[in-house]
């Protein structure tokens, strides 16, 4: 496809550097066309370089972007043809324009209740709060699987250091948790302290080179775990674990009972806010039914 006033190669580079939001700026039949700009026009509707935003996947060079292009350009140009023909032919369109207007309506109640919550909520709750649900809803925080507190460490099997942080790992002392911290970079392969946080253990285990075919068992006959390979040796301390079926830790679950009791908050204010609605409109009398019906208890 040759494009008009733009030359294949100022098109490729044009096209590779193109990067924002769609903008879906299209010209009408009444606006005058800025061919500098323009990539084609059909049926007085133009598509411009810059409404080519984000369709063009960064990183591939100059020819695959034309392609991706043009590609693009004759889907748009099928879509305003088919378009055009619909609109002569389609029988109902005053069930179009009825579908038309539900969404605009759905959309804009949507967006604005959206708004309204954006200004009244911080999706923040004290720990007092969020420890409260917690503590009154523990059979709702349930472990579908097995959680620990420790440190990993990957050591290459050459380093000269392997003795010190095969002693290490095992302390909870400073001393030994410095002599980790010191030493990582430039001996270990990877490392990761989670003594402050739950992790996974079936999640852990994926890195280690070794199979645990009863995990509870595993975890409350020991404490560590040291695995060696061809290349590397894996070093595991569980300072803490936390078993399926029990009650989850609250530092564990604190984000889901924060989603759960935020969202809760948003359902009940939005419930309130439609109800004074509607009671600020009976009152206002701009509401008028023409059957008997139980207000009261029809709200």
């Amino acid at each position: 496809m040759k494009i008009k006033c733009l030359s294949t190669a100022f098109f490729a580079i044009a096209l590779v550097a193109v990067a924002g939001v769609l903008s879906c700026s299209f010209g009408n039949g009444n606006a005058e066309v800025n061919e500098e700009e323009a990539l084609v026009t059909v049926n007085g509707r133009t598509l411009y370089l810059s409404d080519l935003k984000e369709i063009i996947p960064s990183g591939i060079d100059a020819e695959d972007s034309i392609k991706a292009a043009e590609s693009y350009i004759r889907l748009w140009i099928n879509d305003e043809l088919m378009y055009e023909k619909a609109q002569k032919n389609v029988a109902d369109k005053e069930r179009i324009d009825e579908l038309v207007n539900n969404y605009r309506q759905s959309l804009t109640v949507f967006t604005y209740q959206e708004q309204l919550l954006k200004e009244r909520f911080s999706n923040q709750l004290s720990d007092n709060v969020l420890k409260k649900y917690y503590e009154e809803n523990l059979d709702r925080f349930k472990l579908q699987s097995n959680l620990i507190k420790g440190l990993f460490l990957k050591i290459p099997s050459s380093s000269d250091m392997i003795d010190d942080f095969r002693r290490w790992y095992k302390s909870n002392s400073k001393t030994a948790i410095e002599g980790i911290e010191k030493n990582h970079l430039k001996h270990a392969v990877t490392y990761d302290f989670f003594y402050d946080r739950w992790m996974s253990m079936d999640e852990m285990m994926t890195k280690i080179p070794y199979t645990v075919t009863n995990s509870e068992e595993f975890l409350k006959k020991n404490k560590s775990l040291e695995v060696d390979d061809s290349t590397n040796v894996y070093l595991l301390y569980i300072k803490e674990y936390a078993l399926t079926g029990t009650t989850a830790p609250f530092e564990y679950v604190k984000p889901q009972v924060m989603e759960v009791l935020i969202n809760q908050q948003k359902a009940n204010f939005l419930k309130e806010f439609e109800e004074d609605l509607y009671n600020q409109a009976i009152k206002e009398e701009k509401i008028t039914y023409y059957y008997k019906k139980d207000t009261e208890s029809n709200k």
